[in-house]
């Protein structure tokens, strides 16, 4: 299946979710938005450091510095990241720790607007430490897309997580050292890979559009 059929299907999709918030709850298969927030390829063995055009600010405990925009990790590798999250700003150290194919018998019984056989879901496998601020409700696999050779996977929008895919978040009043393994389910063509994973902020020096995400691969 061609990415440009799968982008085809994803937008209907897309529609079909907008028209339910006026009297339908329909799920389905939502592309990623630039700056929102298969089987995984070998972990390399370094990270390649990409300098970026802004300064990294510090996390404000120890002066440590946060992960740079443009910086590339292998799997595994943790960065040191700004969240805005609940009005305030939230530091973690994420990592993304597995990208793994799921089966599109897992997404048989959802009840999507396209065709299970058409589309392959991903689980983007992601653990997270808290270092500051707080981060009551953050789920750190939300804050993680996957990408494919074309750009972002498609996202799951109104279903409920797959099985061996669970998602997690900081309860209230976490405090800093806490840690949380979450994850989530992005979907590409049937044919298609993810590739890599990114983190994205829009607004920051990590938009996607007008700044530089941190990726692993």
């Amino acid at each position: 299946m061609s990415t440009a059929h799968l982008l085809g299907g994803l937008t209907l999709a897309v529609a079909l979710a907008v028209a339910g918030c006026s009297g339908s709850d329909e799920p389905g298969v939502q592309p990623e938005q630039p700056g929102s927030s298969a089987p995984a390829e070998e972990p390399s063995a370094e990270a390649t450091l990409e300098p970026s055009a802004e300064a990294s600010p510090t996390d404000g405990m120890g002066g440590e510095a946060m992960t740079a925009a443009g910086t590339t990790l292998a799997w595994g590798q943790e960065a040191l990241l700004p969240v805005e999250h609940g009005g305030g700003e939230v530091v973690v150290r994420l990592t993304v720790t597995a990208v793994v194919a799921g089966s599109n018998e897992d997404l048989t019984a959802l009840g999507l607007e396209v065709d299970p056989a058409s589309v392959t879901p991903v689980h983007l496998r992601v653990s997270a430490e808290l270092v500051s601020g707080e981060a009551g409700g953050l789920d750190p696999a939300r804050l993680v897309d996957g990408l494919g050779p074309d750009g972002p996977a498609g996202a799951l929008v109104g279903v409920a997580p797959i099985t061996g895919c669970d998602a997690h978040a900081f309860a209230a009043g976490a405090a800093p050292g806490t840690a949380v393994q979450s994850c989530r389910t992005v979907v590409v063509g049937s044919d298609g890979a993810v590739t890599a994973a990114r983190f994205a902020s829009t607004g920051t020096a990590y938009d996607a559009i007008d700044g530089a995400p941190v990726e692993w691969r």
